[in-house]
């Protein structure tokens, strides 16, 4: 088995442990959304976003006077096939039109790119697509091998600040960014164009989406009504894994 090590860069903090290499096919799994079932309490039913049901969205709260609701995007990673991907895939032009008409001019987003992208390249990318980004994965790997993710954020004056990456690689190389969470304009000319882009795998435009689904909603809104301080956390991973995965 591979080793694959994950490092989170926050802020300047670094987070690391030592994960199996299933551990991009696995981050939603049904092991896990298992053994959320034993600490999690449901706030409703959990909704098929594909006629599959291999992907679908989650919400749940930690404990019964928890004010924050996860809203999870659960994807069966043992189970996704293509054809749910595509069909996936397919509703983001309908989700850009609904955000553009109710008046939204940006959007969250989660870019799940087709291959690392150089740094260099990154920043030349993310300038052409217009993107404000908030967060970006970096693929590592190191001199036995083994590959490796560093979550960064750009810092004031750097896309990526790579002073502080070279901390943090501990004599591992960058392969490149594969993976981009920020913002993005609703115009349907630029979303067109980012999400065509050669270097595209997915540009996923749902969380929006389903933030205001799960706002709308009577079940939230009678927990609103106990306690005010109710509040959601809306989590869309990225896809990378299913590329690495069908490589």
């Amino acid at each position: 088995m591979r080793i694959s090590f994950s490092r989170a860069l926050l802020t300047g903090a670094l987070v690391t442990g030592l994960v199996g290499s299933a551990v991009y096919a696995s981050e939603n799994n049904d092991e896990k959304k298992e053994t959320k079932k034993q600490y999690y309490q449901v706030v409703t039913e959990s909704k098929n976003i594909v006629k599959s049901g291999k992907i679908k969205v989650e919400v749940v709260k930690e404990k019964e006077h928890s004010a924050e609701v996860e809203v999870n995007l659960i994807v069966q990673s043992q189970l996704l096939d293509q054809e749910s991907l595509e069909e996936y895939r397919k509703k983001m032009p309908q989700y850009l039109k609904s955000l553009h008409n109710k008046g939204y001019k940006k959007t969250p987003v989660v870019i799940t790119l087709n291959s690392p992208l150089k740094l260099n390249n990154f920043e030349e990318f993310v300038k052409d697509k217009n993107i404000e980004v908030e967060r970006f994965y970096i693929r590592t790997i190191d001199k036995n091998g083994n590959s490796g993710t560093i979550s960064g954020i750009p810092s004031e004056n750097d896309l990526v600040p790579k002073d502080k990456l070279k901390e943090f690689l501990n004599g591992a190389e960058v392969v490149g960014i594969y993976s981009i969470e920020g913002n993005i304009s609703t115009d349907e000319t630029a979303f067109n164009q980012l999400s065509k882009d050669n270097n595209v795998f997915l540009a996923d435009i749902s969380k929006k989406v389903i933030e205001e689904e799960v706002l709308n909603s009577i079940d939230f809104k009678k927990l609103k009504d106990k306690n005010e301080k109710i509040h959601i956390d809306v989590n869309i991973p990225n896809f990378y894994w299913f590329i690495e995965k069908n490589k």
